[in-house]
């Protein structure tokens, strides 16, 4: 169905059970939407390509993307949305600081989540029903959480992590945050309040990574997109993600991306 209406700085959120309800809700609007299936499966045709979302997947459609669904019947998909305009759109492009990019160009954004991280995002996106209608602002800071969670910082749970301690899950879910880990290194053993020889022989035998190159490896993927969407120059950005000094922080960039963080730049361009 062709979008004929726009609405700039209009934000909805709509929670239903069934595809063919959340086909009638969005309507014929032009309109982001942030999509989440926290019950039963769904097949469409995503940008002409046949696709199938089951529970737990995450969406975002950008303004041009089209989906269209095979089966508009059935209770048993149930779909909760954020649809908004481009006004919405600048805001929390603004607030995710250019964490996000809200390209047209290629695929829309898709992610399954699974254990904890599925259920974060489920009590986000499905509002307490009878409840009054939130706000606009409510709707506006509860899409930038779920596109931050789920697109921006990209944590995906390995599969041993589906039932393990609460403790070391949520230790674990912390330390993508890039408020955790650019702390200092003896403070991010801190937070799990194990000593740093338990928690190093947990996470390498867990993940088998160890978990101080892990939380480089988290620090030179926030300096590239710092690089690629910020104009802080490469000191600056180096202190930002936690490393002690310059020399430290190239030492650790340039076998990890294969260049220098200023050819980098160069390369990949910046806002």
């Amino acid at each position: 169905m062709p979008h004929t209406t726009s609405f700039d700085n209009e934000i909805r959120y709509i929670s239903v059970s069934g595809i063919s309800d959340y086909v009638e809700a969005v309507g014929r609007r032009r309109c982001c939407r942030l999509l989440f299936i926290s019950d039963g499966i769904a097949f469409g045709t995503l940008n002409g390509k046949k696709c199938q979302f089951g529970q737990g997947d995450v969406i975002f459609l950008r303004m041009n993307d089209e989906l269209s669904f095979f089966s508009r019947s059935g209770a048993d998909t149930r779909v909760c949305a954020l649809i908004f305009g481009e006004g919405v759109l600048r805001d929390i492009s603004s607030f995710l600081e250019g964490g996000f990019l809200f390209e047209d160009a290629g695929e829309p954004p898709i992610v399954r989540l699974r254990g904890i991280q599925r259920n974060k995002t489920e009590r986000d996106m499905m509002l307490p029903a009878g409840a009054d209608p939130p706000n606009r602002g409510l709707l506006r800071m509860i899409a930038a959480q779920v596109i931050y969670e789920c697109f921006v910082i990209r944590t995906e749970l390995p599969e041993w992590l589906e039932t393990p301690p609460d403790w070391f899950v949520e230790y674990y879910m912390l330390l993508s945050r890039h408020y955790i880990f650019t702390k200092p290194f003896n403070e991010i053993i801190a937070l799990a309040g194990k000593s740093r020889e338990y928690i190093s022989r947990l996470f390498k035998s867990a993940t088998g990574e160890n978990i101080s190159d892990y939380i480089i490896d988290l620090r030179i993927n926030y300096a590239c997109n710092l690089l690629r969407n910020s104009s802080m120059d490469v000191m600056e950005i180096s202190f930002e993600c936690g490393f002690e000094n310059l020399s430290t922080f190239y030492h650790h960039f340039s076998p990890r991306v294969g260049m220098p963080p200023k050819r980098y730049r160069d390369a990949v361009g910046h806002s």
